[in-house]
């Protein structure tokens, strides 16, 4: 397959890489790269991402935007190595094998690869088969993020999703028969009706599967989405907050006791398998978007390309702007706002920027809502259930 030489491209060019880094060069900088695809057999009543259903055509069209798109990028190859590609959606398993490989060898041909690149493929459990897979591995992709969302049908069928529990199951054997040693499973809790022994119910099964990740998030009622707009005409209720917090508490502890790390708010990783490429986003590193809806944030300047696959609404973070972002999604993650890594990142101390706001910070701290010390912050158990408070102390 063509894939397989821009495979070896990309490792030669890795391990040249390597020689240089080894001199003591230390420009070169760490990028991940998304790409979306915004495609879905169906919209999730739930679902406030840009996507939609599409046809063979469209998936055909993408492939050759994004391709030239990747060709046509500007972040410099010299300036980068590529060490995440993370393809998101959507419903990025509905491209076809030779899609993504198209993709994959317009990525190896334009950018430094490293040999042990993580390379995430997002999927519907109702859109796998064993042959897809075969290929999906064949092309260097090695983590899988299945969007399972419930093990109960009837929560499965009130959502919209076009899987049911034994697909999901099913799949998940597929992926292991084909080889996958990196599987994330996408859990939804807090749903309308859905009570704690059902949630801890879908914890067990998904813990009894083994996977090696777990994302678990409340559901959130997007405006514009056809859950907003059903709770507005009444049909169902929000689950109460002690509830949604009940639900989390449990999943926190039943994961930790399961021997998942517990390393940002909403996720969950066996021991190294912590995803890369979301790691990006949580610790102020460099990424690049391709695909409609798709952002980026490179060398300090933030952008997105629209639907029209143009790219708009470019801003170039003042110091303040970046202090910010990197508290803010700092204080997602276990190891929270590091002042040593701060400074190194920002530029300055990090009481030179939230001085006017350290009486408010320690206060915090005597509450036991985060954990202050000389080396830096973090959230507590009860700071993250009120995290969204806490966080816009610093933005």
């Amino acid at each position: 397959m063509r894939i397989n030489k821009a495979c070896q491209r990309g490792e030669k060019t890795w391990e040249k890489y390597s020689e240089i880094e080894h001199n003591g060069n230390d420009k070169m900088k760490p990028l991940g790269i998304y790409i979306h695809v915004p495609f879905c057999v169906s919209k999730c009543g739930y679902c406030g991402f840009y996507s939609h259903v599409g046809t063979q055509k469209d998936y055909e069209d993408y492939t050759e935007k994004a391709v030239n798109s990747i060709k046509q990028s500007k972040v410099s190859a010299e300036s980068f190595y590529v060490d995440s590609i993370f393809f998101g959606g959507g419903t990025p398993s509905l491209l076809s094998p030779s899609m993504i490989e198209r993709i994959l060898e317009s990525l190896y041909s334009k950018f430094r690869i490293t040999g042990d690149v993580e390379i995430t493929v997002e999927s519907n459990p109702g859109t796998l088969t064993f042959d897809k897979l075969k290929c999906y591995k064949s092309l260097g992709v090695n983590r899988l993020s299945l969007g399972v969302q419930s093990f109960s049908d009837e929560e499965l069928k009130f959502i919209g999703r076009i899987h049911n529990s034994e697909t999901a199951r099913d799949t998940i054997g597929l992926c292991r028969d084909v080889g996958f040693e990196n599987i994330n499973l996408d859990l939804i809790f807090s749903l309308p009706g859905q009570m704690l022994e059902g949630w801890q119910k879908n914890l067990k099964e998904a813990v009894m599967l083994e996977p090696e990740h777990v994302s678990a998030y409340g559901l959130q009622l997007e405006e514009g989405t056809d859950f907003f707009k059903r709770f507005q005409a009444g049909e169902f209720s929000e689950t109460t907050d002690e509830l949604d917090r009940k639900m989390y508490h449990l999943t926190c502890e039943y994961l930790k006791k399961s021997g998942f790390n517990h390393y940002e708010i909403s996720n969950w990783a066996k021991p190294s398998f912590e995803c890369r490429h979301n790691l990006k986003y949580w610790t102020f590193q460099d990424y690049l978007g391709i695909g409609p809806s798709a952002s980026s944030f490179i060398n300090g300047t933030r952008f997105n390309v629209n639907e029209n696959w143009s790219t708009c609404d470019m801003h170039l973070n003042s110091l303040k702007d970046s202090a910010g972002e990197f508290s803010f999604t700092a204080l997602r993650t276990k190891d929270g706002i590091d002042f040593e890594i701060f400074e190194k990142k920002i530029g300055v101390p990090f009481w030179s920027v939230y001085g006017e706001q350290r009486e408010k910070i320690e206060k915090l701290s005597g509450e036991g809502l985060i954990d202050l010390d000389k080396r830096g912050l973090r959230l507590t158990s009860r700071g993250i259930d009120i995290s969204n408070g806490i966080m816009s102390i610093f933005v």
